[in-house]
Protein backbone atom coordinates (compact mmCIF):
# COMPACT_ATOMS: atom_id res chain seq x y z
CA UNK A 1 0.00 0.00 0.00
CA UNK A 2 1.41 3.45 -0.82
CA UNK A 3 0.39 6.86 0.95
CA UNK A 4 0.84 9.90 -0.45
CA UNK A 5 -0.27 13.64 -0.41
CA UNK A 6 -1.08 15.54 -2.91
CA UNK A 7 -0.08 19.48 -2.58
CA UNK A 8 -1.59 22.29 -4.23
CA UNK A 9 -0.07 24.87 -6.75
CA UNK A 10 0.94 27.43 -4.66
CA UNK A 11 1.43 31.05 -5.32
CA UNK A 12 5.08 31.66 -3.33
CA UNK A 13 7.30 33.86 -2.49
CA UNK A 14 10.52 31.99 -1.19
CA UNK A 15 14.01 31.20 -2.96
CA UNK A 16 13.50 27.75 -1.14
CA UNK A 17 13.40 23.92 -2.31
CA UNK A 18 10.32 21.92 -0.60
CA UNK A 19 12.57 18.03 -1.25
CA UNK A 20 10.94 15.33 -2.70
CA UNK A 21 11.19 12.78 -0.24
CA UNK A 22 10.76 8.96 0.02
CA UNK A 23 10.50 6.13 2.93
CA UNK A 24 9.56 2.72 2.67
CA UNK A 25 8.24 0.52 5.69
CA UNK A 26 6.73 -2.52 5.91
CA UNK A 27 3.37 -3.10 7.09
CA UNK A 28 0.49 -6.01 7.71
CA UNK A 29 -0.74 -4.53 4.27
CA UNK A 30 2.27 -4.58 2.28
CA UNK A 31 4.72 -1.88 1.61
CA UNK A 32 3.70 1.69 2.21
CA UNK A 33 5.42 4.80 0.57
CA UNK A 34 5.20 8.32 1.87
CA UNK A 35 5.52 10.75 -1.34
CA UNK A 36 6.16 14.53 -0.89
CA UNK A 37 6.22 15.96 -4.25
CA UNK A 38 8.28 19.19 -4.43
CA UNK A 39 6.77 22.59 -4.52
CA UNK A 40 7.22 25.79 -6.78
CA UNK A 41 8.78 28.61 -4.12
CA UNK A 42 9.77 31.75 -5.61
CA UNK A 43 11.43 35.62 -4.49
CA UNK A 44 10.85 38.94 -5.20
CA UNK A 45 14.69 39.28 -5.24
CA UNK A 46 14.85 36.73 -8.12
CA UNK A 47 16.09 34.24 -6.60
CA UNK A 48 14.22 31.18 -7.54
CA UNK A 49 14.62 27.44 -7.74
CA UNK A 50 12.74 25.62 -9.83
CA UNK A 51 11.00 22.05 -9.19
CA UNK A 52 10.42 18.89 -11.20
CA UNK A 53 6.47 17.95 -11.04
CA UNK A 54 3.24 19.53 -10.09
CA UNK A 55 1.58 19.10 -7.58
CA UNK A 56 -2.50 18.88 -8.74
CA UNK A 57 -3.96 19.29 -11.90
CA UNK A 58 -5.33 22.65 -13.29
CA UNK A 59 -7.97 21.04 -14.62
CA UNK A 60 -8.78 19.11 -11.85
CA UNK A 61 -10.50 22.83 -9.97
CA UNK A 62 -14.29 22.99 -11.29
CA UNK A 63 -15.63 26.62 -12.07
CA UNK A 64 -18.88 25.95 -10.32
CA UNK A 65 -17.34 27.81 -7.28
CA UNK A 66 -17.65 30.63 -9.02
CA UNK A 67 -21.57 32.52 -11.11
CA UNK A 68 -20.84 30.12 -14.23
CA UNK A 69 -23.08 30.52 -17.81
CA UNK A 70 -23.19 34.30 -17.29
CA UNK A 71 -21.95 36.69 -19.83
CA UNK A 72 -19.19 38.29 -19.07
CA UNK A 73 -18.39 42.45 -19.98
CA UNK A 74 -15.79 43.09 -22.56
CA UNK A 75 -14.06 45.13 -19.51
CA UNK A 76 -14.40 45.17 -15.65
CA UNK A 77 -13.19 47.32 -12.50
CA UNK A 78 -13.27 46.40 -9.06
CA UNK A 79 -11.48 49.36 -8.46
CA UNK A 80 -14.61 51.77 -10.26
CA UNK A 81 -17.27 49.50 -8.49
CA UNK A 82 -15.28 50.90 -5.24
CA UNK A 83 -13.96 47.07 -4.25
CA UNK A 84 -10.76 47.62 -3.63
CA UNK A 85 -8.10 49.78 -0.94
CA UNK A 86 -5.04 51.91 -1.56
CA UNK A 87 -2.20 50.85 -3.17
CA UNK A 88 0.21 49.65 -0.39
CA UNK A 89 3.76 49.69 -0.13
CA UNK A 90 6.26 46.36 0.87
CA UNK A 91 9.24 48.95 0.32
CA UNK A 92 11.94 46.51 0.64
CA UNK A 93 10.28 43.51 2.49
CA UNK A 94 10.32 40.33 1.04
CA UNK A 95 6.22 39.89 1.65
CA UNK A 96 4.15 40.54 -1.79
CA UNK A 97 3.00 37.24 -0.66
CA UNK A 98 1.26 39.01 2.30
CA UNK A 99 0.46 42.16 0.20
CA UNK A 100 -1.36 40.52 -2.38
CA UNK A 101 -3.27 38.18 0.34
CA UNK A 102 -4.21 40.86 2.05
CA UNK A 103 -5.46 43.15 -0.64
CA UNK A 104 -7.83 40.21 -1.79
CA UNK A 105 -9.30 40.21 1.58
CA UNK A 106 -9.86 43.81 1.80
CA UNK A 107 -11.26 44.25 -1.08
CA UNK A 108 -14.20 40.55 -0.25
CA UNK A 109 -14.98 42.94 3.07
CA UNK A 110 -16.02 45.67 0.83
CA UNK A 111 -17.68 43.44 -1.99
CA UNK A 112 -20.00 41.90 0.90
CA UNK A 113 -20.40 45.27 2.21
CA UNK A 114 -18.47 44.85 5.56
CA UNK A 115 -16.50 48.07 4.72
CA UNK A 116 -13.02 49.52 4.43
CA UNK A 117 -10.48 48.27 6.06
CA UNK A 118 -6.63 48.42 6.34
CA UNK A 119 -5.69 45.48 7.44
CA UNK A 120 -2.58 44.79 9.34
CA UNK A 121 0.66 42.52 6.71
CA UNK A 122 2.76 42.83 10.26
CA UNK A 123 0.63 40.80 12.42
CA UNK A 124 0.55 37.94 9.43
CA UNK A 125 4.35 38.45 9.08
CA UNK A 126 5.17 37.62 12.62
CA UNK A 127 2.14 34.83 13.03
CA UNK A 128 4.39 32.77 10.36
CA UNK A 129 7.44 32.70 12.18
CA UNK A 130 8.90 29.99 14.97
CA UNK A 131 6.60 29.47 17.99
CA UNK A 132 8.71 29.26 21.04
CA UNK A 133 7.85 25.28 21.68
CA UNK A 134 9.65 25.26 17.53
CA UNK A 135 7.04 24.61 15.54
CA UNK A 136 5.13 26.68 12.95
CA UNK A 137 6.84 28.42 9.62
CA UNK A 138 10.60 28.87 10.40
CA UNK A 139 11.26 31.77 8.56
CA UNK A 140 12.60 34.91 9.61
CA UNK A 141 10.31 38.36 9.98
CA UNK A 142 10.23 40.38 6.53
CA UNK A 143 11.37 37.11 4.27
CA UNK A 144 8.91 34.74 1.74
CA UNK A 145 6.62 32.39 2.42
CA UNK A 146 3.72 30.15 1.21
CA UNK A 147 0.70 31.45 0.08
CA UNK A 148 -0.35 28.36 2.30
CA UNK A 149 1.03 30.05 5.03
CA UNK A 150 -1.67 33.46 4.21
CA UNK A 151 -4.88 31.36 3.61
CA UNK A 152 -3.83 28.58 6.63
CA UNK A 153 -3.82 32.57 8.86
CA UNK A 154 -6.97 33.19 7.29
CA UNK A 155 -9.04 30.11 7.67
CA UNK A 156 -7.62 29.98 11.27
CA UNK A 157 -9.07 32.72 12.39
CA UNK A 158 -5.73 33.64 13.79
CA UNK A 159 -5.98 37.05 11.85
CA UNK A 160 -6.29 39.38 10.04
CA UNK A 161 -5.54 42.44 12.67
CA UNK A 162 -5.96 46.00 11.66
CA UNK A 163 -2.95 48.43 10.48
CA UNK A 164 -3.82 51.13 12.96
CA UNK A 165 -2.89 48.48 15.72
CA UNK A 166 0.05 46.89 14.38
CA UNK A 167 1.48 49.03 11.46
CA UNK A 168 4.50 48.16 9.44
CA UNK A 169 7.59 47.00 11.09
CA UNK A 170 5.70 47.47 14.44
CA UNK A 171 7.10 43.70 14.95
CA UNK A 172 10.43 44.20 14.49
CA UNK A 173 12.03 42.98 17.93
CA UNK A 174 9.32 42.14 19.72
CA UNK A 175 7.58 38.08 20.29
CA UNK A 176 5.01 36.87 18.55
CA UNK A 177 2.89 36.65 22.03
CA UNK A 178 3.48 40.26 22.51
CA UNK A 179 2.45 41.22 18.96
CA UNK A 180 -0.90 38.52 19.08
CA UNK A 181 -2.21 40.62 22.12
CA UNK A 182 -3.06 43.44 20.36
CA UNK A 183 -6.39 43.71 18.93
CA UNK A 184 -8.83 40.61 17.78
CA UNK A 185 -9.94 39.24 14.89
CA UNK A 186 -13.19 40.45 13.91
CA UNK A 187 -13.80 38.54 10.43
CA UNK A 188 -13.22 34.82 9.79
CA UNK A 189 -12.51 33.37 5.98
CA UNK A 190 -14.58 30.74 5.85
CA UNK A 191 -14.19 30.05 1.72
CA UNK A 192 -10.82 30.12 -0.10
CA UNK A 193 -11.98 28.40 -3.42
CA UNK A 194 -8.43 28.01 -5.80
CA UNK A 195 -8.59 28.55 -9.58
CA UNK A 196 -7.77 26.70 -12.97
CA UNK A 197 -5.89 28.91 -15.19
CA UNK A 198 -9.42 29.48 -17.24
CA UNK A 199 -9.77 33.01 -18.29
CA UNK A 200 -13.75 32.64 -17.97
CA UNK A 201 -13.20 31.22 -14.58
CA UNK A 202 -10.62 33.86 -13.53
CA UNK A 203 -13.28 36.80 -14.57
CA UNK A 204 -16.04 35.30 -13.08
CA UNK A 205 -14.51 35.00 -10.10
CA UNK A 206 -13.08 38.45 -9.63
CA UNK A 207 -16.69 39.79 -10.35
CA UNK A 208 -18.44 37.34 -8.26
CA UNK A 209 -15.66 37.80 -4.90
CA UNK A 210 -13.80 41.41 -6.01
CA UNK A 211 -10.08 39.88 -6.34
CA UNK A 212 -8.03 36.95 -7.21
CA UNK A 213 -4.68 36.57 -5.68
CA UNK A 214 -2.00 35.28 -8.51
CA UNK A 215 1.54 34.96 -8.87
CA UNK A 216 3.28 36.35 -12.45
CA UNK A 217 7.05 37.61 -13.71
CA UNK A 218 7.94 40.84 -12.46
CA UNK A 219 11.52 40.43 -13.95
CA UNK A 220 12.35 44.27 -15.31
CA UNK A 221 12.70 43.55 -19.21
CA UNK A 222 9.11 42.92 -19.55
CA UNK A 223 7.64 45.78 -18.00
CA UNK A 224 7.06 48.39 -21.00
CA UNK A 225 9.26 51.96 -20.36
CA UNK A 226 6.49 53.60 -18.35
CA UNK A 227 6.36 50.25 -16.19
CA UNK A 228 2.49 50.22 -16.42
CA UNK A 229 2.11 47.49 -18.46
CA UNK A 230 3.51 43.84 -18.29
CA UNK A 231 3.64 40.86 -20.89
CA UNK A 232 6.77 38.09 -20.76
CA UNK A 233 7.25 37.79 -23.98
CA UNK A 234 9.95 34.59 -23.21
CA UNK A 235 9.74 32.04 -20.86
CA UNK A 236 12.94 31.14 -19.30
CA UNK A 237 14.94 27.56 -19.29
CA UNK A 238 15.66 28.01 -15.69
CA UNK A 239 13.36 29.40 -13.19
CA UNK A 240 16.11 31.27 -11.25
CA UNK A 241 15.06 34.33 -13.81
CA UNK A 242 11.86 34.06 -12.77
CA UNK A 243 11.32 36.73 -10.39
CA UNK A 244 7.96 35.86 -9.17
CA UNK A 245 6.10 38.54 -7.41
CA UNK A 246 2.39 38.41 -6.34
CA UNK A 247 -0.55 40.74 -7.15
CA UNK A 248 -4.20 40.93 -6.37
CA UNK A 249 -6.24 40.81 -9.87
CA UNK A 250 -9.16 43.32 -9.39
CA UNK A 251 -10.70 43.70 -13.39
CA UNK A 252 -9.65 43.44 -16.84
CA UNK A 253 -10.12 44.47 -20.49
CA UNK A 254 -10.75 42.70 -23.79
CA UNK A 255 -9.77 45.98 -25.38
CA UNK A 256 -6.30 46.83 -24.06
CA UNK A 257 -3.86 47.44 -26.73
CA UNK A 258 -1.21 45.03 -26.99
CA UNK A 259 0.64 48.00 -28.44
CA UNK A 260 0.56 49.66 -24.53
CA UNK A 261 3.07 46.88 -23.98
CA UNK A 262 6.74 46.92 -24.59
CA UNK A 263 7.15 48.16 -28.66
CA UNK A 264 9.70 45.55 -29.61
CA UNK A 265 8.00 42.39 -28.08
CA UNK A 266 3.97 42.89 -28.15
CA UNK A 267 1.30 40.40 -27.12
CA UNK A 268 -0.35 38.64 -30.33
CA UNK A 269 -3.52 39.88 -29.02
CA UNK A 270 -5.04 42.88 -27.21
CA UNK A 271 -6.66 42.21 -23.46
CA UNK A 272 -5.14 42.16 -20.44
CA UNK A 273 -5.47 42.23 -16.37
CA UNK A 274 -6.12 44.69 -13.92
CA UNK A 275 -3.92 43.92 -11.30
CA UNK A 276 -3.12 45.89 -7.74
CA UNK A 277 0.38 45.61 -6.87
CA UNK A 278 2.16 46.55 -3.88
CA UNK A 279 5.38 49.06 -4.66
CA UNK A 280 3.27 51.93 -3.69
CA UNK A 281 0.85 54.53 -5.47
CA UNK A 282 3.67 56.41 -6.93
CA UNK A 283 5.89 53.75 -8.74
CA UNK A 284 3.71 54.93 -12.35
CA UNK A 285 1.51 57.37 -13.26
CA UNK A 286 -1.98 55.11 -12.98
CA UNK A 287 -1.27 54.99 -9.37
CA UNK A 288 0.50 51.79 -8.91
CA UNK A 289 -1.54 49.21 -10.66
CA UNK A 290 -0.57 47.10 -13.06
CA UNK A 291 -1.68 45.33 -16.40
CA UNK A 292 -0.67 42.43 -16.99
CA UNK A 293 -1.61 40.74 -21.19
CA UNK A 294 -3.50 37.90 -21.57
CA UNK A 295 -1.20 36.45 -23.32
CA UNK A 296 0.96 36.56 -20.14
CA UNK A 297 2.56 32.85 -20.23
CA UNK A 298 3.52 33.35 -16.24
CA UNK A 299 0.25 34.56 -14.96
CA UNK A 300 -2.34 32.27 -13.31
CA UNK A 301 -0.06 29.59 -15.09
CA UNK A 302 0.95 26.27 -12.97
CA UNK A 303 4.75 27.42 -14.10
CA UNK A 304 4.02 29.27 -11.19
CA UNK A 305 0.88 28.80 -8.83
CA UNK A 306 -2.59 28.43 -8.80
CA UNK A 307 -4.81 31.81 -8.01
CA UNK A 308 -6.73 31.59 -5.25
CA UNK A 309 -10.24 33.95 -4.36
CA UNK A 310 -11.39 34.13 -0.69
CA UNK A 311 -15.20 32.84 -1.28
CA UNK A 312 -16.98 34.02 1.95
CA UNK A 313 -16.58 35.26 5.47
CA UNK A 314 -18.22 35.84 7.99
CA UNK A 315 -18.58 38.51 11.05
CA UNK A 316 -17.55 37.64 14.32
CA UNK A 317 -18.31 38.41 17.30
CA UNK A 318 -17.94 37.18 21.28
CA UNK A 319 -20.95 34.21 20.98
CA UNK A 320 -18.72 33.13 18.47
CA UNK A 321 -16.12 30.35 18.19
CA UNK A 322 -14.00 28.12 16.38
CA UNK A 323 -12.84 25.00 17.18
CA UNK A 324 -10.09 23.55 15.79
CA UNK A 325 -7.66 20.73 16.17
CA UNK A 326 -4.83 22.93 14.19
CA UNK A 327 -3.43 26.83 13.71
CA UNK A 328 -2.17 26.78 10.34
CA UNK A 329 -4.48 25.09 7.85
CA UNK A 330 -3.46 22.86 5.20
CA UNK A 331 -0.05 22.22 3.65
CA UNK A 332 -1.08 18.82 1.88
CA UNK A 333 -3.97 17.32 0.85
CA UNK A 334 -3.86 13.22 2.92
CA UNK A 335 -4.63 10.34 0.17
CA UNK A 336 -4.06 6.78 -0.01
CA UNK A 337 -3.66 4.07 -3.04
CA UNK A 338 -2.90 0.13 -2.32
CA UNK A 339 -0.04 -1.18 -4.37
CA UNK A 340 -2.02 -4.07 -6.48
CA UNK A 341 -0.39 -7.55 -7.10
CA UNK A 342 0.78 -6.24 -10.81
CA UNK A 343 2.42 -3.14 -9.32
CA UNK A 344 -0.16 -0.87 -10.31
CA UNK A 345 -2.01 1.75 -7.44
CA UNK A 346 -5.98 1.65 -6.60
CA UNK A 347 -6.86 4.90 -5.30
CA UNK A 348 -8.68 4.56 -1.87
CA UNK A 349 -11.72 6.27 -2.99
CA UNK A 350 -13.68 6.11 0.25
CA UNK A 351 -11.70 7.39 3.84
CA UNK A 352 -13.30 9.38 6.65
CA UNK A 353 -11.16 12.07 8.34
CA UNK A 354 -11.94 12.69 11.94
CA UNK A 355 -10.63 15.61 14.33
CA UNK A 356 -11.20 15.04 18.28
CA UNK A 357 -12.49 18.41 19.58
CA UNK A 358 -13.05 19.84 23.18
CA UNK A 359 -16.62 21.21 23.58
CA UNK A 360 -16.30 21.77 27.17
CA UNK A 361 -16.83 25.60 26.41
CA UNK A 362 -20.45 27.95 25.88
CA UNK A 363 -20.50 27.95 22.43
CA UNK A 364 -22.56 25.18 22.15
CA UNK A 365 -24.73 25.55 18.89
CA UNK A 366 -22.60 24.22 15.68
CA UNK A 367 -23.14 26.35 12.57
CA UNK A 368 -20.79 25.41 10.20
CA UNK A 369 -17.67 22.85 9.50
CA UNK A 370 -14.87 23.96 7.53
CA UNK A 371 -12.58 21.63 6.17
CA UNK A 372 -9.97 21.48 2.57
CA UNK A 373 -9.92 19.20 0.19
CA UNK A 374 -8.78 18.44 -3.72
CA UNK A 375 -11.00 15.54 -4.25
CA UNK A 376 -13.19 17.93 -6.94
CA UNK A 377 -16.58 15.63 -7.83
CA UNK A 378 -16.43 13.55 -4.94
CA UNK A 379 -19.35 12.84 -2.73
CA UNK A 380 -18.91 14.63 1.27
CA UNK A 381 -20.73 13.43 4.64
CA UNK A 382 -20.35 15.47 7.72
CA UNK A 383 -20.76 13.51 10.67
CA UNK A 384 -20.89 14.29 14.57
CA UNK A 385 -19.33 11.53 15.98
CA UNK A 386 -19.61 10.71 19.55
CA UNK A 387 -16.38 9.26 21.73
CA UNK A 388 -16.20 5.21 23.15
CA UNK A 389 -15.63 4.84 26.58
CA UNK A 390 -11.81 4.87 25.91
CA UNK A 391 -12.41 8.47 24.79
CA UNK A 392 -12.10 7.45 21.02
CA UNK A 393 -14.28 8.04 18.45
CA UNK A 394 -16.60 5.36 17.88
CA UNK A 395 -16.41 3.07 14.58
CA UNK A 396 -19.98 2.18 15.00
CA UNK A 397 -21.35 4.23 12.45
CA UNK A 398 -25.30 3.63 13.61
CA UNK A 399 -23.76 5.98 16.08
CA UNK A 400 -23.26 9.17 14.15
CA UNK A 401 -24.92 11.87 13.54
CA UNK A 402 -25.09 12.78 9.89
CA UNK A 403 -24.78 16.48 9.71
CA UNK A 404 -24.62 17.46 5.79
CA UNK A 405 -23.98 16.56 2.38
CA UNK A 406 -22.92 17.60 -0.97
CA UNK A 407 -20.39 17.14 -3.80
CA UNK A 408 -16.73 19.05 -4.01
CA UNK A 409 -17.15 21.32 -6.67
CA UNK A 410 -13.99 23.08 -6.35
CA UNK A 411 -10.55 22.95 -4.67
CA UNK A 412 -9.75 24.92 -1.67
CA UNK A 413 -11.47 25.76 1.54
CA UNK A 414 -15.09 25.42 2.09
CA UNK A 415 -17.58 25.70 5.27
CA UNK A 416 -20.63 23.93 5.46
CA UNK A 417 -23.57 24.70 6.88
CA UNK A 418 -25.20 22.60 9.87
CA UNK A 419 -27.70 23.01 12.16
CA UNK A 420 -26.45 20.74 15.10
CA UNK A 421 -26.97 21.19 19.13
CA UNK A 422 -23.39 19.72 20.34
CA UNK A 423 -23.35 17.56 23.01
CA UNK A 424 -21.33 18.90 26.09
CA UNK A 425 -18.34 17.37 26.81
CA UNK A 426 -15.38 16.02 24.23
CA UNK A 427 -16.84 14.81 20.43
CA UNK A 428 -15.37 14.49 16.84
CA UNK A 429 -16.43 15.80 13.90
CA UNK A 430 -15.56 13.34 10.69
CA UNK A 431 -15.46 14.30 7.04
CA UNK A 432 -16.16 11.60 4.38
CA UNK A 433 -14.72 12.11 1.02
CA UNK A 434 -16.75 9.17 -1.31
CA UNK A 435 -15.30 9.23 -4.57
CA UNK A 436 -16.59 5.63 -5.03
CA UNK A 437 -18.83 6.20 -7.81
CA UNK A 438 -16.69 8.51 -10.38
CA UNK A 439 -13.21 6.60 -9.33
CA UNK A 440 -11.82 9.42 -7.98
CA UNK A 441 -9.27 9.95 -4.41
CA UNK A 442 -10.59 10.40 -1.41
CA UNK A 443 -8.57 13.30 0.10
CA UNK A 444 -8.24 15.52 2.58
CA UNK A 445 -5.96 18.92 4.10
CA UNK A 446 -3.64 18.33 6.74
CA UNK A 447 -0.85 20.16 8.26
CA UNK A 448 2.28 18.12 7.18
CA UNK A 449 5.86 18.96 7.85
CA UNK A 450 7.41 21.14 5.22
CA UNK A 451 11.45 20.37 4.54
CA UNK A 452 13.99 22.24 1.56
CA UNK A 453 16.07 20.06 -0.51
CA UNK A 454 18.87 20.75 2.57
CA UNK A 455 16.75 18.95 4.67
CA UNK A 456 15.98 22.26 6.73
CA UNK A 457 13.07 22.38 7.65
CA UNK A 458 10.54 24.93 6.22
CA UNK A 459 7.33 24.23 8.53
CA UNK A 460 6.79 22.11 11.92
CA UNK A 461 3.71 21.29 12.46
CA UNK A 462 2.00 21.19 16.35
CA UNK A 463 0.64 17.58 15.53
CA UNK A 464 -1.24 16.58 18.65
CA UNK A 465 -1.62 12.75 19.26
CA UNK A 466 -5.04 11.36 20.49
CA UNK A 467 -6.49 14.25 18.06
CA UNK A 468 -6.77 12.97 14.38
CA UNK A 469 -8.49 9.50 13.30
CA UNK A 470 -9.15 8.36 9.50
CA UNK A 471 -11.35 5.45 8.80
CA UNK A 472 -11.26 3.22 5.59
CA UNK A 473 -12.39 -0.25 5.03
CA UNK A 474 -13.97 -0.49 8.34
CA UNK A 475 -11.22 0.08 10.65
CA UNK A 476 -9.95 3.30 12.18
CA UNK A 477 -6.21 4.54 12.89
CA UNK A 478 -4.81 7.41 14.80
CA UNK A 479 -3.51 9.01 12.71
CA UNK A 480 0.22 10.15 14.58
CA UNK A 481 0.26 6.04 14.80
CA UNK A 482 -0.18 5.92 11.29
CA UNK A 483 2.77 7.63 10.03
CA UNK A 484 4.68 6.31 13.29
CA UNK A 485 3.82 2.74 11.98
CA UNK A 486 4.08 3.08 7.84
CA UNK A 487 6.70 5.55 7.98
CA UNK A 488 8.78 6.05 10.88
CA UNK A 489 7.48 9.66 10.73
CA UNK A 490 7.85 11.16 14.42
CA UNK A 491 6.23 14.41 13.68
CA UNK A 492 2.98 13.68 11.38
CA UNK A 493 0.40 15.67 11.01
CA UNK A 494 -3.45 16.98 12.49
CA UNK A 495 -6.44 16.80 10.00
CA UNK A 496 -7.85 20.51 8.69
CA UNK A 497 -11.59 20.29 9.87
CA UNK A 498 -12.88 23.31 12.07
CA UNK A 499 -16.13 23.90 13.29
CA UNK A 500 -17.74 27.16 14.21
CA UNK A 501 -20.36 27.34 16.84
CA UNK A 502 -22.43 29.72 18.58
CA UNK A 503 -23.29 30.69 22.68
CA UNK A 504 -26.22 32.03 24.23
CA UNK A 505 -25.82 35.08 24.90
CA UNK A 506 -25.30 35.27 29.00
CA UNK A 507 -24.41 31.80 29.64
CA UNK A 508 -22.11 32.09 32.94
CA UNK A 509 -20.44 29.52 35.32
CA UNK A 510 -22.29 28.70 38.78
CA UNK A 511 -25.92 30.14 37.19
CA UNK A 512 -27.28 26.83 36.43
CA UNK A 513 -30.46 27.93 36.50
CA UNK A 514 -29.80 30.64 34.26
CA UNK A 515 -32.06 33.30 36.15
CA UNK A 516 -29.14 36.27 36.47
CA UNK A 517 -27.83 35.30 40.05
CA UNK A 518 -26.07 32.53 42.04
CA UNK A 519 -28.42 30.68 44.76
CA UNK A 520 -28.92 28.02 46.67
CA UNK A 521 -31.65 26.74 43.58
CA UNK A 522 -27.76 26.03 41.76
CA UNK A 523 -26.95 23.72 44.23
CA UNK A 524 -30.41 21.90 44.02
CA UNK A 525 -30.39 22.01 40.53
CA UNK A 526 -26.89 20.29 40.20
CA UNK A 527 -27.97 17.57 43.02
CA UNK A 528 -30.73 16.72 41.20
CA UNK A 529 -29.10 16.28 38.24
CA UNK A 530 -27.16 13.70 40.26
CA UNK A 531 -29.44 12.05 41.44
CA UNK A 532 -31.28 11.71 38.03
CA UNK A 533 -34.11 13.43 38.73
CA UNK A 534 -33.19 16.22 36.54
CA UNK A 535 -32.23 16.37 32.59
CA UNK A 536 -29.90 19.18 32.17
CA UNK A 537 -29.61 21.33 28.51
CA UNK A 538 -26.24 21.47 27.11
CA UNK A 539 -25.90 25.15 28.68
CA UNK A 540 -26.81 24.25 32.53
CA UNK A 541 -23.86 21.27 31.75
CA UNK A 542 -21.53 24.38 30.68
CA UNK A 543 -22.49 26.40 33.57
CA UNK A 544 -22.46 23.59 36.18
CA UNK A 545 -19.50 22.18 34.62
CA UNK A 546 -16.94 24.20 37.00
CA UNK A 547 -13.79 22.36 36.68
CA UNK A 548 -14.75 22.25 32.91
CA UNK A 549 -13.60 18.63 33.04
CA UNK A 550 -17.02 17.56 30.32
CA UNK A 551 -19.05 16.25 33.21
CA UNK A 552 -21.11 17.51 36.47
CA UNK A 553 -19.45 15.91 39.72
CA UNK A 554 -19.86 16.24 43.11
CA UNK A 555 -16.82 18.26 42.96
CA UNK A 556 -18.85 20.76 40.71
CA UNK A 557 -21.45 20.94 43.53
CA UNK A 558 -18.42 21.75 46.34
CA UNK A 559 -17.61 24.60 44.11
CA UNK A 560 -21.04 25.87 43.13
CA UNK A 561 -21.23 26.12 47.68
CA UNK A 562 -18.07 27.40 48.06
CA UNK A 563 -18.82 30.39 45.56
CA UNK A 564 -22.43 31.17 47.54
CA UNK A 565 -20.51 31.70 50.69
CA UNK A 566 -17.25 33.42 49.38
CA UNK A 567 -14.64 30.97 49.54
CA UNK A 568 -13.88 30.63 45.83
Amino acid sequence: MSVKRTGKFLVTVMALLIANTGIVAGSADGEMTLTRKEKKVFSDSGVVVSTTEALAQADSVSVQAVSSGESLPEKYSSVEKGYVTYIRNQSSHNTCWIYSSMATLETALLKKGYGNYDLSEEHLDIWATQRDNGTGWTRTLNSGSLFDTATGYLVSWQGPRLESQIPYDYAKGRTFEQIDAIGTTEYGVTDIVLLPNNRNAIKQAVREYGAVSANFSANSIFFNSEKTAVYAYMTFSSNSQVQGHAVSVVGWDDNYAKENFRTDCTPKHDGAWLCKNSWGSSYNSIGGYLWISYDDPYLFSDILSTPFAVRDVMKIDSNIHMYQAENYGSTYDFNISRTQADGTAENIENITFINKLDFTDRYGHLEKVLFETQAVGAKYTVYYIPLNGGGVPTSLEKNWVKLAEGTVDYSGYRSVAVNYELPYGRGAVGVRIDGTSDGLQSMLGCDEWLSNSSGKMLFIPDAKKDVSYLKYDGSMYELLDFYKTNFDDDIGSNFVIKAVAESDDGIEKYDVNDDGEISLIDIVFAQQYLLGVRNFSRNECYSADIDINGKVSLADVVKIQRKIIDLE
